[in-house]
């Protein structure tokens, strides 16, 4: 079994922890020359399980992806990178994806180079990774909701290292905005405008996974969904954990859901959506 290397891992008991207004930080691409070689003609796949964050996160992934050189693939058999996007919702949803890497260790006999990555909500559990890393060999790369923009950085280390990579991270450190986006539909956008919950529901893990509640900067979404007018799109859905809350973290209060939804609406998109909202708010 290849040896691990662990750079961050959650801990339950910080994840409660709330902190101050968060840094933005801007996305810097990189991607290394053994990265770059090792993505010619190599295909990559993502699944991804739960809700429209993940959807969202995937469609970053994927533009992360191909800027490096990787093409999507049009199923796991035929790809070099698998990636399964996880949920830890519903507790189906992480057999589901327990009996698909299953399926996948398969895939490795036949194929030398194929890394299979995890990410998502789930690698933000601590005995979901550790379950991982003593009873599933064929993960290569494991991520959480906070770092997926370091994608190509991981499968750098991997690559060069020859090792088992873990890097979730117990709180979110950063807003981090101009991320690429390879987006899946035509006509019809998600756009994030805030991300974690603060409301600790006793049934519910979102806070736990998605961490404290951190809103994006008002001109940045006005400008990503101005981006989407302009190209035709017919549909913005703004995506939050809890969007009623957008803008409380900000030092400026007149920066609300409801100035963002008039603004967004002026910018003469034809169909605007929002989910989820939250009954506290």
């Amino acid at each position: 079994m290849a040896k691990s290397k662990i750079l961050s891992k959650p801990d339950l008991d910080r994840l409660r922890i709330r902190q101050k207004l968060m840094p933005v930080h801007y996305y810097e691409p990189f991607v290394s020359d053994l990265v770059r070689d090792f993505a010619k003609n190599k295909r990559y796949y993502i699944r991804t399980y739960g809700c429209q964050a993940n959807i969202r996160d995937e469609e970053v992934i994927s533009a992360i992806l191909e800027r490096a050189g990787f093409v999507r693939a049009a199923s796991a058999k035929s790809a070099d990178f698998i990636m399964l996007n996880t949920c830890a919702v519903r507790e189906n949803a992480e057999d589901k994806v327990l009996g698909e890497l299953g399926t996948l260790k398969a895939l490795k006999s036949t194929n030398k180079d194929l890394i299979i990555a995890v990410s998502g909500c789930m690698s933000q559990q601590e005995h979901i990774i550790d379950s991982l890393l003593e009873k599933y060999p064929q993960v290569d790369l494991i991520l959480g909701t906070h770092n997926i923009h370091k994608i190509i950085e991981l499968i750098d280390i991997h690559l060069r290292e020859s090792c088992r990579v873990v890097d979730v991270l117990a709180r979110p450190q950063e807003i981090v905005e101009k991320l690429p986006s390879t987006r899946k539909a035509q006509h019809k956008a998600f756009v994030n405008i805030s991300y974690g919950c603060d409301k600790f529901c006793t049934y519910c893990i979102v806070p736990y996974t998605r961490g404290q509640e951190r809103s994006r900067p008002f001109d940045e979404i006005v400008a990503e969904c101005r981006h989407l007018v302009e190209r035709g799109y017919q549909e913005i859905t703004l995506l939050g954990q809890n969007v009623n809350s957008y803008g409380k973290d900000f030092k400026n209060r007149n920066v609300t859901f409801a100035t963002l939804l008039e603004a967004v609406a002026l910018l003469g998109i034809p169909r605007l959506r929002f989910l989820t909202s939250h009954p506290f708010d």
